[in-house]
């Protein structure tokens, strides 16, 4: 994709001696530094932000998730069987 920008005759003059010396195009050189520039100046991504404040994907593994369908269905016998009880009074 062309990109056209202005630059100041004395970087233009670097930028060609540079392009010489090495052997490389123009817009190599120029690719190359934007490419650092932003790979420095990148900004934080979400995951970034958030990797110290929320756990890794997968801690705890299948073990975590038995665990937790074991409680909650302790957590339904439980209010099932107090619910009987409440209806056994009433009766």
């Amino acid at each position: 994709m062309p990109l056209s920008i202005r630059l100041d005759p004395g970087l233009a003059s670097r930028i060609d001696e540079y392009c010489r010396r090495i052997k490389v195009s123009k817009s190599y050189v120029v690719q190359r530094g934007l490419i650092d520039y932003l790979d420095t100046h990148a900004l934080p991504t979400l995951h970034d932000l958030g990797k110290d404040l929320f756990p890794a994907a997968g801690r705890g593994g299948r073990d975590a998730s038995e665990a937790r369908v074991k409680r909650y269905r302790e957590y339904l016998r439980s209010k099932r069987a107090r619910r009987e009880r409440t209806s056994n009074l009433l009766r």
